[in-house]
């Protein structure tokens, strides 16, 4: 009888361990980047152009901007069709892959990773030695 006792608290202390959740730190990270790169590039572009016939204002609104900026180029005058079709896709790029940085620092943050951590527990020591023991789950 004690030694099913000491068994079955030996199976619940391997069974209880302590779940903790942290944030999933690479999306945070990649989708930061991402995003840093791809906003502060447009934005770099705007200041460079600041004085041309564009309006470079939109590319200081993160996510949204080459989107406008997008719709201001339609418009624009001296861009031959080849040049128009390359800033065009340029931009398209340039605004998902803001939006798809932004989304991975969101997945990172909402989803967080379950870690168990150790636990150490008193248990009986039931047999030949009686006392209390140390049992430790990881």
């Amino acid at each position: 009888m004690r030694r099913t006792l000491a068994s079955v608290a030996l199976l619940l202390v391997s069974s209880i361990a302590s779940a903790q959740t942290r944030p999933r730190v690479a999306p945070i990270v990649g989708g930061a980047v991402t995003f840093g790169v791809c906003y502060f590039a447009g934005v770099g572009g705007a200041l460079s152009n600041a004085n041309s016939s564009l309006y470079p204002m939109g590319f200081y609104m993160p996510i949204f901007g080459p989107w406008v900026e997008l719709g201001f180029l339609a418009e624009a005058s001296g861009f031959d069709d080849d040049a128009r079709i390359v800033a065009n896709i340029g931009l398209v790029l340039d605004g998902i892959a803001q939006a798809l940085g932004v989304g991975l620092m969101i997945y990172g943050v909402a989803a967080p990773k379950h870690v168990h951590a150790p636990n150490v527990m008193p248990v009986p020591l039931v047999g030949q030695v009686n006392g209390i023991g140390l049992a430790a789950t990881f």
